[in-house]
Parts: structure tokens; sequence; C-alpha cells
């Protein structure tokens, strides 16, 4: 079996304590604990926002992106997890 060590680097300092409720979440958007990113331009998207660029919030604090991302919850593509199962990543 192998001895795996991982080394877990994020940027930022500690949460503001507002990230624990869901409903402060807005508040942390555009914040100095977000990286402020915007999408690429494209057709057919962000049509009515500036340069057609929608907000594409990340977290910049211990915790990264979770901690503004209102708590939401996403469950994984069943066939990602097969083909990392595939390609010898079992578990």
């Amino acid at each position: 079996m192998h001895q795996w060590k991982v080394l877990l680097l994020e940027a930022g300092s500690d949460p503001p304590l507002t990230s624990d409720i869901p409903r402060f979440a807005t508040s942390l958007v555009g914040s100095d604990i977000d990286w402020q990113y915007k999408t690429e331009p494209q057709d057919g998207i962000c049509l009515g926002l500036e340069n057609k660029q929608c907000k594409w919030p990340r977290g910049k604090v211990l915790g990264g992106t979770s901690t503004i991302n209102y708590l939401a919850y996403v469950r994984g593509m069943k066939n990602d997890f097969d083909n990392w199962a595939n390609a010898g990543n079992p578990g």
C-alpha cells in the first residue's frame, strides 16, 4: 500500500465569522477574500453584463471557494469516478 503525503497550500487567512452563515455569502462575493475572477466573453452568455463577463467567485481564504459558495453541495459524476478507478485509482 502507498504512503501518501499531501501538502495543501491556500491563500489568505482564517475566514470571517459570516462565512458560517449561508445568508451572508453574497456579502463575501467581491470582498477581499474573493479572487474576483470573471468569465471569458462568449456568445450567448452573460449578455446583460459588462463585456459579457460573469463573476466567477473563488475563495482567497482558508477553506477556499467552499467558504463563499453558499454551502452548496454538488455531487460528482459517476462516470468520472469510474474512469479514475479504471485508470488504476481504486476507492
